[in-house]
């Protein structure tokens, strides 16, 4: 058996169709679950359709497979790898910023203290990992 194609869209808050104004459901929120029933029904007709057209090209025995688990988990995994790259880019950034004030423009380091050269190799060092992270995510 096959699903009715995509895409699926909404009409008038809660009535779903799908391609050739093939009308293949309809949204319902009893008035004791919210205090806009009609909005929510909205919500949740976008949310269904969303789901649905996301869809789109993945096969159903694909989708039985728990593929959104090894996707959500894939996601995850990219979410924790960007946090931390992002930590890592503001340590860099901020060390970036102190080190210029404390040299000339043209990056003359005999102006610079020995504590200051080693946060410049410290940045560089920094700055080559979050490097060396964003080729690992690809």
């Amino acid at each position: 058996m096959k699903h009715t194609p995509e895409p699926w869209y909404v009409a008038h808050h809660q009535f779903i169709y799908a391609a050739g104004h093939l009308l293949v459901g309809q949204t319902a929120c009893p008035p004791a679950l919210s205090d806009d029933p009609v909005a929510t029904q909205a919500i949740n007709a976008d949310r269904i359709v969303a789901c649905l057209n996301a869809c789109a090209g993945i096969s159903e025995e694909s989708l039985a497979d728990d593929c959104w688990n090894k996707m959500r988990d894939d996601r995850d995994r990219q979410a924790a790898l960007n946090a931390e790259l992002v930590v890592e880019l503001k340590k860099a950034i901020s060390l970036r910023v102190t080190l210029y004030r404390h040299s000339d423009m043209e990056g003359d380091t005999d102006k610079l203290t020995d504590d200051e050269i080693v946060q410049r190799d410290v940045f560089a060092r920094q700055w080559t990992q979050a490097i060396a992270k964003v080729g690992e995510t690809k």
